[in-house]
């Protein structure tokens, strides 16, 4: 994954649920490994806009996440869905914006945090590292029926639903997702057959730079 592979994953991503939300006086607290991709996220867009990234004790965090947010007067955070729902969105005190990743948001949690009682917003990311981390987002509601849509993608980002001869699938039918744009990262390190048999050209362009994962 290139320097600007993340550069245009950030300029995406605080374009669209960071900027207006996050902010100077903001705090952001970092509950993932730095091995994880999300901690690029969790770091360089708190840095950006100059928010406070808090870095609890791993022994902290694992034991009472719950005491970590409210000691730590954290209003932004970067969640599983897993970690969300051991969590009580009623008795965080400043938490204002979640960002749910890495795995399926079912409809019974984004029922549970968007409630407007408790005033925070949710959104749920996806992607694949190959692609630079996240590439889509969805903004959840309460009223939301079918949460198993990945979002609209990001401005760096292009989704084609194609058949296995790459063409277009019309409407409805069932196909697999490949992921254009400068998002695009350059293949697995020292793995040259898998980036072959991953990374293909578009059909859609003639432009040999133009790689669809």
């Amino acid at each position: 994954v290139s320097h600007s592979n993340v550069v245009r994953f950030l300029h995406s991503r605080i374009s669209l649920c960071v900027k207006g939300k996050m902010e100077s006086s903001s705090r952001s607290l970092f509950v993932s490994s730095f091995n994880f991709d999300s901690s690029v996220s969790s770091i360089f867009c708190a840095f950006d806009v100059g928010a406070a990234l808090i870095l609890p004790s791993d022994e902290h965090i694992h034991v009472n996440m719950q005491q970590s947010i409210n000691l730590s007067r954290i209003t932004h955070i970067t969640l599983t869905p897993a970690e969300m729902s051991i969590l009580d969105p009623g008795e965080v005190e400043c938490l204002q914006c979640v960002l749910a990743g890495g795995a399926f948001l079912c409809l019974a949690l984004i029922r549970k945090w968007t409630d407007p009682s408790h005033n925070i917003a949710l959104w749920n990311s996806y992607g694949p590292t190959e692609a630079t981390i996240t590439v889509s987002l969805t903004n959840c509601t309460p009223d939301m029926q079918y949460p198993k849509s990945v979002g609209k993608p990001y401005p760096t980002a292009q989704f084609y639903i194609l058949s296995p001869g790459l063409q277009l699938v019309p409407q409805g039918v069932p196909g697999e997702l490949f992921i254009g744009g400068p998002q695009v990262s350059c293949g697995y390190w020292n793995r040259p057959k898998l980036t072959k048999q991953r990374f293909v050209q578009s059909p859609f362009s003639t432009d040999p730079a133009d790689i669809l994962y």
